[in-house]
């Protein structure tokens, strides 16, 4: 049978923003209780919208949601666990998640910008296109 729950994700991407729909599926005959999904972000991604704890009952499927803004082009992880307690035996269960990774590079379109707003968005990036020379010698 595998694990007592079953979850999948689908990510979402609109430029900034990454929406995670968690289905989640009891295949168990009881109730599981507070059924958490903690996230966490490696790299230049927040977490700026975290799933409600739920309860979930025999063979019920529940969704979730959680929203993560991305800072950078720089790849970044996402990876988590889901915890929830059985109605009999009282114990926390732990339920690790595969990663997911996220490169916003494979994101990133061209787009089109007139030279006034390209020198106006250089200058605001200005510590991007510093270089430091040397001259001793």
């Amino acid at each position: 049978m595998g694990d007592p729950v079953y979850v999948e994700c689908v990510v979402r991407v609109n430029a900034y923003d990454i929406i995670l729909d968690f289905n989640i599926v009891n295949r168990t005959n009881e109730t599981l209780q507070n059924l958490t999904l903690e996230i966490s972000c490696q790299g230049d991604l927040k977490l700026v919208e975290r799933p409600q704890s739920k309860n979930i009952g025999p063979h019920e499927t529940k969704k979730m949601k959680a929203s993560v803004k991305v800072n950078s082009t720089e790849a970044g992880v996402l990876f988590g666990n889901l915890t929830y307690d059985a109605s009999r035996g009282g114990n926390l269960h732990v339920l690790t998640l595969n990663e997911i990774r996220i490169d916003a590079g494979e994101y990133i379109y061209p787009d089109t910008c007139s030279d006034s707003d390209f020198r106006k968005m250089w200058n605001e990036f200005s510590w991007e296109s510093k270089v430091i020379v040397n001259q001793n010698g």
